[in-house]
Formats: structure tokens, sequence, C-alpha cells
């Protein structure tokens, strides 16, 4: 199996062929999904009469140990014509968006998920939306009922402290469903930011966005393979990959527990000068300075995940590598971006 290396991208930009550019691009990264992808697929093929231009679909399956990539080639036909990618393994959905947005040809780029849960029927009145002076429509689903409870109670508090650390408005629910135009998709794949998240990033960017409600639909069928451990890595990495909050906070307590040290210290001092008595309280000081170490070696932790972005941003290794691809249907206009 031949692989392909990809790198960061340069400046490069494929040349416009006329009457070749399809009017959207759907991206869709995919873990583990053969049981849904191609259901998902078909749903969005039905929506081509609805738009004024062709629909290319580019599936990354990210390094999925099932029958994925060959769920995905079935599911294309001429009528939805396409590319299947596979990853040689799995680097997580952020880093397959970007190998599928390299493929993406269109004068417009959805991003969405495999699962069936984004719902393909909105996507014509989110290209719509981009006619007027917006460059980013996203998908706000309007509640999160299709999810555990649990996981609704969890994602709520994680986005309110989001806010609070980093001042951003973002969106209660959290935001992945897209559609952007091509110059937003450019300037993503300009950015070279590894651990971070592709749509808080494009969030962040400044281009002119709106937002469309929608009801997010149940999973067309398997398991998720979205776990905790994912999701937690996917909290750090946005809140290291836009703000300074937690390591300021972790200063702030380690402050606290040293102003309260030298209150009691002296204090003590004090109380045995004057009233000539053994000093009580070893309890307190122990409690305190247990407090003490923990907020140190919580600010360790957060400052070596700041230093670990660094060393990972400047190594040098390969986001992805491409295993196979096949293009199905029309063959593609325009070339793939370039990546040195």
């Amino acid at each position: 199996m031949e692989l392909t290396h990809i790198h960061r991208p340069v400046d490069a930009r494929p040349a416009s062929v006329p009457g070749t550019r399809p009017l959207l691009s759907v991206v869709i990264p995919a873990h583990d999904e053969a049981d849904v992808i191609g259901g998902t697929l078909q749903r969005i093929a039905r929506l081509a009469p609805e738009l004024d231009g062709a629909i290319e679909t580019i599936v990354v399956s990210d390094g999925s140990a099932d029958d994925t990539f060959d769920e995905a080639v079935a599911g294309l036909d001429p009528g939805l014509p396409g590319t299947v990618i596979e990853l040689a393994t799995n680097v997580g959905s952020h880093a397959a968006i970007r190998c599928g947005l390299r493929y993406a040809t269109g004068e417009c780029v959805a991003i969405m998920s495999a699962d069936g849960q984004d719902p393909p029927e909105v996507l014509p009145v989110m290209v719509r939306k981009l006619r007027s002076p917006v460059d980013v429509a996203w998908g706000r689903r309007r509640d999160r009922d299709n999810d555990r409870s649990g996981v609704r109670r969890s994602a709520g508090a994680y986005y309110r402290l989001f806010r609070v650390l980093t001042g951003l408005e973002y969106p209660p629910g959290g935001l992945d469903f897209l559609v952007a135009r091509r110059r937003v998709i450019e300037a993503v794949l300009e950015c070279s930011s590894r651990n971070t998240s592709l749509h808080l990033l494009i969030y962040n960017l400044g281009f002119p966005q709106s937002f469309i409600e929608y009801e997010r639909g149940p999973r067309g069928g398997g398991q998720s393979s979205w776990t905790l451990r994912k999701r937690l890595k996917l909290a750090v990495d946005m809140l290291t990959g836009v703000s300074a909050g937690p390591i300021r906070i972790a200063a702030l307590i380690g402050l606290g527990a040293c102003l309260a040290g030298i209150a009691l210290g002296g204090a003590s001092v004090l109380r045995a000068a004057i009233g000539d008595a053994q000093v009580p309280g070893w309890a307190s000081l122990m409690v305190l300075g247990s407090i003490a170490s923990g907020s140190m070696l919580v600010a360790i932790w957060l400052l070596g995940e700041y230093v670990w972005r660094i060393l990972d941003e400047v190594r040098g290794v390969p986001p992805f590598i491409e295993a196979r691809h096949e293009h199905v249907g029309a063959a593609p206009g325009l070339a793939p971006l370039e990546w040195k």
C-alpha cells in the first residue's frame, strides 16, 4: 500500500477551470461509520435538484477499522460524484477534516458529521444564506435532547466556563455543522495550528457569519466513537488554543494560597510573641500546604499543556498520512491544494 505524506500547506492555489467547479463540496469525517455513511450520502444526493450547481462529497475515513471506506465508495454514484480518502491511522476528526478540505473544490464547502445527526436537508438553506454578505453559515442546534443527560449537563457547564475564560460568545450547544465560502476554507488551510478545534478556528477568524437553528436528529445506526477521552482532549485544545485563562486562574490560586500562608504565619508568630503560648493549628497548616502544593502541580500541568502544543507545532510531524483515495463519478475539475 503506497502512503502519501502530507505536510504543511504552501500558498499555491488551484487554478480555476471554467465550468468545472461545483457549487457545494460536502466534507465528512468518518471513523467506524460503515453502518450509517451510506444513508447519509443518499440524503445528500437527494439535495442536488434544490441547488443551482453540482454537489461533490469528500468522505475521509479516519483510520476506520470497519468497512467505512468501501461503504462510502459504494454510496457515491455519478449523481453524487466525490472522493473517498482513507487515512493510515486514526488522527482525530479535526485532522481528518483538514485532509478533506484539501480536496474540496466547490464555491462553498460544508462540514458535517457522518452519522446523520446533522440533517443534510438544511444545507440548501445554509448555502442560500451565503448569498447575502455572509461568509460562514452555522447550523446551531436548538437543543441537545438526543444526547444523554450527563453529556448535556457536562457540555453546558463546559461551554459556560469556556465563555468566561475566553470572553467569546460561543453558543452554549457548541458548533460543528457549517457551510463556508471558499475564501474561508483557504484561510483555514493557511493556519498551521494542529491541536485546536477547526470549528472554533473558523468562528474566531473574524469572517461575517450567521446562524440557522436546526433540530439535531438521532444517529442513523451504529455506535458513536466520540469517547470521553476525545471530548476531554478537545475541551483542553479549545481552551489552550485561544486563551491564557487557565494559566492565569492557576496563578491566582497560587497567589491566594501564598497570601493565606503569609497571613497565617504572621498571626502565629504574633500570637506566640504576645501570649507566650504554644502555637496550635498544625492541621490547618497541613491543609494549607496541601492546597498550595496541589495548586503548583496544576499550574505545572497547565504550563506543560501549552509547551507540548508548541513542541507539536515545531517538530514537523505530518498531521495525517493518506493510505489510499478513490474518485467516484465525474473526474474532479480542480486538483487538491498542494502541501509541501
